[in-house]
């Protein structure tokens, strides 16, 4: 996707959202409390499915630990470039 559609496609989207309104607002709020919830439930799972591996629920994390972990498991992969073949 180009540089201009995808600034076309978020400009409309937060247009839409209204903005603030929409990032934090109730249905927000209520997406990131199910969000949650389903995460807690899911950690649950996996560890009684794989006894032998530890897992643990953050309530957040920034984008750049998200991306130094993608590095070191997988260092071919470059952030900057996903391409899609259809």
């Amino acid at each position: 996707m180009s540089k201009k559609n995808q600034s076309n496609r978020l400009t409309n989207q937060h247009k839409q959202s209204q903005g603030v309104v929409g990032i934090f607002g109730d249905d927000a709020k209520s997406h990131d409390l199910t969000v949650g919830k389903i995460s807690k439930i899911v950690i649950k799972q996996l560890e009684s499915e794989y006894p032998q591996l530890s897992f643990r629920y953050r309530e957040s994390i920034k984008k750049e630990e998200i991306n130094e972990a993608l590095k070191k498991s997988r260092p071919r992969v470059r952030s900057d470039s996903f391409c899609f073949k259809l």
